[in-house]
């Protein structure tokens, strides 16, 4: 029979034994392995995109400068005018909106008298002997009205004001009538004038 000192020492040693199984159990539990999985996934290539207005054709890439050759008229006495025809072209990979401005230099640029008309055709009457050539555009919608632009590159004016949408590809006439003055003085016999005009393309949307 056990005695009452065996009794406590048994049951000591039992809970002693039952800590240590707990123990191995928690310790196995530990070093269980779990299964995971991953998945990756990668964008394919990401470009911007490019800007590009075109004069005429010309001008691909950046900027530049086009000389229109065309865009010229020799001998005009007041009253008369002419009329020439600016190709916009969006030469890019992205949609664009575009504006315009315009600035003259020289002693004649005072008395000429510019319209611009996006959209619209140029077409040229009368001769230099009958002293009554005279351009104008058909079509389109005048965004400037028969008027002085300015006389600092610096400060120009604004012919096409308003942004005008141009998708890849696209293309838009621009008709400008140049004329002299009516009343152009007397004093301004063989005076001269260059006009510059930029195109200036910004991204759809911007502000």
């Amino acid at each position: 029979m056990m005695t009452a000192e065996q009794r406590p020492r048994r049951l000591a040693v039992l809970v002693w034994v039952s800590g240590v199984v707990l123990m191995l159990a928690v310790g196995v539990g530990g070093t269980m392995a779990f299964w995971s999985d991953e998945a990756t996934v990668e964008t394919g290539s990401l470009a911007a995109g490019r800007l590009d207005v075109t004069l005429n054709g010309e001008l691909a890439g950046e900027g530049g400068v086009l000389v229109d050759t065309q865009f010229q008229i020799a001998d005009l006495v007041p009253g008369e005018s002419f009329a020439r025809v600016i190709a916009v072209g969006n030469g890019g990979t992205v949609p664009l909106d575009y504006t315009m401005t315009g600035s003259t230099s020289g002693t004649l640029g005072a008395a000429l008298r510019w319209t611009v008309v996006p959209g619209g055709s140029a077409t040229n009457a009368g001769t230099v002997a009958g002293g009554n050539r005279a351009g104008s555009c058909t079509g389109g919608s005048s965004t400037y009205p028969s008027a002085a632009i300015s006389g600092s590159a610096t400060s120009p004016t604004g012919v096409i004001a308003t942004p005008r949408p141009l998708a890849v590809g696209a293309s838009e006439q621009v008709c400008v009538i140049v004329a002299l003055d009516a009343n152009a003085a007397s004093t301004l016999q063989e005076a001269t004038a260059t006009a510059r005009f930029v195109i200036t393309g910004i991204q759809r949307g911007a502000p």
